[in-house]
């Protein structure tokens, strides 16, 4: 039987062969008849509709590798339904009508999810997983990917060569680095000119609102030039401070300590006490808080540089391994 939950996998699951095959195929005995060390294991593989241009290569275990012209869908669908000419496609596909296969009806290829009913339930089923190449094709229609760009800077591929890649998970994997290159020869497949076509990083392409908040990458050297030269400058400030608050302090002792000339016999008049007190409460503040803080900030402004804008800092903003243009 088929489980029920899609999110948890079976080891063997017979869902789509008839019954009594399907206990026959677990009543099997030898390693070889239950399909382990690769040996013949029957699974349910539904019909695939095939066009009349289209040469198929395909197992028992739902594999399939289709030779034809573009086609993303029905008969009808792509430029081979359309009846475009060059047009040459490569389908590779494992997996067809996952997780609910049937072998009764005949199937189209489902590029994304199409909800069918399973007995008396609505489920999603979809192709596996699969690499599509076409010689002319709409690729991001092919793989509904049109509302992903709203905000990028990509735009959508309108018939023009493509390979689509889609399954649960993808990984591209090098021994000696992996390059990301767009816009080598400045000519399409047509031989027409490009334009300037970058990369864009798109996660989570089911929500809408961050689909509509891409944004550009920045570029590491610019920001890390930002960065120290605005560290720089809010240093030269803080002198700044300092140098203002010391002048200040001096200004407070000598207003501090001043005195007039008495009409008395020209002498000297004693200090104004309320001037006294203000300029020593003043010093005091301007040395035991402007001073301190404006200090502390230039330690905290060297430890910043240190710790993130310092190419041997375990913390430094820069990678050393990856860039961008």
């Amino acid at each position: 039987m088929a489980s029920e939950d899609p999110c948890k996998k079976q080891a063997l699951d017979t869902g789509g062969i008839p019954a009594k095959d399907a206990k026959a195929e677990k009543n099997k005995t030898g390693p070889k008849d239950k399909g382990i060390r690769c040996g013949i294991l029957r699974e349910a593989v539904p019909r695939f509709n095939k066009a009349p241009c289209e040469k198929i290569i395909r197992n028992s275990n739902n594999s399939w590798i289709v030779l034809g012209r573009d086609r993303v869908g029905s008969r009808s669908d792509g430029r081979g339904g359309s009846g475009d000419s060059h047009c040459g496609m490569i389908d590779l596909v494992v997996g067809r009508r996952h997780p609910w296969t049937d072998e009764k009806p005949r199937v189209e290829s489902l590029f994304t999810p199409k909800k069918v009913k399973v007995g008396s339930t609505d489920r999603f089923v979809c192709d596996a997983a699969r690499i599509y190449i076409s010689q002319k094709t709409d690729i991001d229609d092919a793989f509904k990917l049109d509302s992903s760009f709203k905000s990028s800077m990509q735009g959508k591929s309108v018939g023009k060569s493509g390979i689509g890649m889609k399954a649960d998970a993808i990984r591209i994997i090098a021994n000696e680095g992996i390059k990301l290159v767009t816009n080598v020869e400045g000519i399409n497949s047509y031989g027409c000119p490009t334009t300037d076509v970058g990369i864009d990083l798109i996660a989570n392409a089911n929500d809408f609102a961050a689909l509509s908040d891409l944004q550009p990458l920045v570029k590491g050297q610019n920001t890390h030039w930002l960065l120290t030269h605005m560290l720089a400058e809010i240093t030269v400030l803080n002198r700044m401070i300092l140098g203002l608050a010391t002048e200040v302090s001096n200004m407070n002792k000598v207003l501090g300590q001043h005195t007039h000339v008495s009409p008395f016999f020209g002498l000297p008049t004693g200090q104004p006490v309320r001037v006294h007190m203000q300029a020593i409460h003043s010093n005091q503040r301007i040395i035991g808080k402007t001073v301190a803080a404006a200090k502390e900030n230039l330690g905290a402004i060297a430890d910043i540089q240190q710790m993130f804008l310092d190419d041997d800092s375990e913390t430094f903003i820069l990678s050393r391994y990856n860039k961008t243009n």
